[in-house]
């Protein structure tokens, strides 16, 4: 159940991607490179003041927040679903970031290190370690700091600064 709040949330940045990768697209094909990094910056921006936003929230109020999914009187998985509520926080913000980062990517035209840094993220540093933590005796704390690992690994490799593009020359004859 936490997990599901963590990806209703997950939304905004799935937003933040898609449309700073398109505003970036736009700057990068008028060669406004300043344009471009301002984007980047206001959708980093953006996505960490949700996910402190949420933070607040999960820290301040989390029987609000868990009011409508658990049953009041179910005291130890309301116990257990506060510790979750932790973990997505930290989750939130490495997720948060490593989508961004990969409509970032996607707006200068570089996808092939999105799908590295996923590949690596998910598959070779978050599966090994979900499967290590959840089953030993972690259980369910241990399949969320595993999954917190890979986005964390996957945010590593995806979030890195925006190289230098080399100026396009208009063909000759043309109006730009």
């Amino acid at each position: 159940m936490v997990n599901q709040l963590t990806r209703i949330a997950f939304q905004v940045s799935i937003g933040l991607s898609h449309g700073s990768s398109i505003l970036i697209s736009r700057a990068i094909g008028r060669l406004d490179r300043q344009q471009a990094q301002q984007t980047a910056n206001a959708a980093l921006v953006l996505g960490w003041l949700t996910t402190a936003t949420l933070a607040v929230v999960y820290v301040a109020v989390p029987n609000w927040v868990l009011r409508p999914f658990l049953d009041p009187t179910a005291t130890a998985t309301i116990v257990l679903a506060k510790v979750f509520l932790l973990f997505a926080i930290v989750q939130q913000v490495v997720d948060f970031t490593q989508n961004i980062a990969i409509g970032l990517l996607r707006g200068i035209g570089d996808t092939a290190t999105g799908l590295r840094a996923t590949t690596i993220g998910y598959w070779i540093a978050g599966v090994p370690a979900m499967l290590l933590l959840a089953f030993p005796r972690a259980c369910t704390a241990g399949r969320m700091a595993g999954d917190e690992h890979r986005i964390r690994h996957h945010s590593s490799l995806a979030a890195a600064p925006i190289p230098p593009r080399p100026a396009r020359t208009a063909p000759p004859g043309s109006p730009h």
